[in-house]
């Protein structure tokens, strides 16, 4: 199943994965992910900001799903 992790503005929150991937939500954010990773891709969902250490498996690729994007930089 999924689990949702909101962090409150002004505040920031780890979230450690089950796949070791750590991610380091900003205020206002929130992610949405299984708490297991047992199919072939690694996804979770995403509102906000955040920072992803992601670790390393080339045989489940990583995904992020967005509900809307803006790239800075």
């Amino acid at each position: 199943g999924y689990q949702v992790s909101e962090c409150e503005a002004g505040q920031q929150k780890n979230i450690q994965l089950a796949d070791g991937s750590i991610v380091y939500l900003n205020g206002d954010s929130k992610l949405k992910f299984k708490t297991d990773f047992e199919e072939s891709v690694r996804k979770v969902f995403m509102q906000g900001e955040a920072f992803f250490d992601v670790a390393r498996n080339e045989k489940k690729p990583f995904v992020i799903g967005l509900e809307k994007a803006d790239v800075k930089d």
